[in-house]
């Protein structure tokens, strides 16, 4: 007889267990690797040419198919440009297994993560057509200073930074008496682009 009880108790035992476990609610869990959602590929031309970089925090929505139906910044990296970015990539390549509730069922969840967003190294340079334009004074010592882009449209791949090194220096510019003086410069550029047939 003990050993009959001993049996049914570890029964009741592991039945109690199995219904506990099966209690326990779910989160949704992503489907492949996350870190594939977002790549270095994806940077928006326009955050490239401003060297803007960041960290995105999001949270979104998964529904019952578990397909992103929504997508929160939680954490701004400062670029709306990045923010949106994650977003939109994030609903459009991440899929999950959808959470579900205390009997099994799929329901809607919540997912929150982070994109760092950091240029690389290699990042392709874009051209397109565009203006450009930008000043700057060049004092009695030879350098550069009060740099300005007055100007910039279209797909112009240059900046502040690339008008105005502090590291250059330029012929100190003199006046007619022969004495240091300071001036301005500005430059103007003009971005044409056109299709070249390609060789027979």
């Amino acid at each position: 007889m003990n050993s009959i009880r001993y049996i049914l108790a570890c029964v009741a035992f592991l039945f109690v267990q199995q219904t506990a476990w099966a209690a326990e609610p779910r989160s949704p869990k992503p489907k492949g690797n996350p870190g594939e959602w977002v790549t270095t590929r994806d940077y928006p031309s326009e955050a490239l040419r401003n060297e803007q970089e960041g960290t995105v925090g999001f949270r979104i929505l998964v529904g019952t198919e578990g397909v992103p139906s929504g997508c929160e910044v939680t954490m701004s990296s400062g670029s709306a440009m990045l923010d949106s970015a994650t977003c939109d990539l994030i609903q459009s390549r991440a899929r999950f297994s959808p959470a579900m509730d205390a009997e099994g069922k799929a329901v809607v969840g919540t997912y929150s993560n982070s994109v760092r967003w950091t240029i690389p190294e290699d990042a392709p340079m874009e051209f397109g057509p565009g203006e450009f334009e930008a000043s700057f004074v060049i004092g009695p010592d030879g350098h550069a200073h009060d740099c300005k882009v007055e100007k910039m449209s279209g797909s112009v791949p240059f900046s502040t930074e690339d008008t105005c090194n502090p590291k250059d220096r330029f012929l100190v510019p003199t006046g007619r008496d022969g004495k240091p003086v300071t001036r301005r410069v500005r430059m103007r550029l003009s971005i044409e682009v056109e299709e070249v047939a390609q060789p027979q």
